[in-house]
């Protein structure tokens, strides 16, 4: 039995002779000329065919993208996605990580453009990155362990009472 894939709903050939028996049905109730039924069961089966289609294109990417996984890297090194629905988010690597927070533990404040640009260029050989990433991960870790400092102070402060 083959998977026919329509948008939310996963189906076999059977379910879907049966889906068109019952449209085929409630086109009679309708009141549809015999031309009119003719021409849906031909979009209908149009729809499923684009449907197939979809589905299989759907699974030739992911097929690909599992075994090309930094192609896509490449192609947009500032970590921008080809894809319609915006920016991909950025994910430092291990040595990236591994250095920014060593010079957040040391107190850097990476704040300046140059700075910023500085460091930029020694984690680039580690990875894809911006000076904006670079940016947004200080200013967050710092708001990060600001709240956290903040919390068990507090906790610290109701415990004494």
């Amino acid at each position: 039995v083959r998977t026919i894939v329509t948008p939310g709903v996963a189906c076999n050939r059977k379910n879907t002779r049966e889906r068109d028996n019952k449209t085929f049905q409630a086109t009679k109730e309708m009141h549809m000329t015999p031309e009119q039924q003719s021409q849906l069961r031909i979009q209908t089966l149009q729809y499923a065919e684009c449907c197939k289609t979809t589905a299989k294109l759907r699974r030739d990417m992911m097929h690909w993208k599992k075994n090309h996984p930094h192609e896509e890297d490449k192609e947009n090194p500032a970590g921008k996605s080809s894809l319609s629905s915006g920016k991909k988010r950025w994910t430092p690597t291990p040595s990236q990580l591994q250095r920014m927070e060593e010079l957040f533990d040391q107190g850097e404040i990476i704040t300046t453009k140059d700075k910023v640009h500085q460091l930029l260029q020694e984690l680039q050989h580690y990875g894809p990155v911006t000076a904006t990433n670079i940016a947004n991960w200080f200013q967050n870790k710092k708001s990060r362990t600001r709240r956290r400092l903040l919390k068990l102070h507090q906790e610290g402060t109701q415990d004494n009472q």
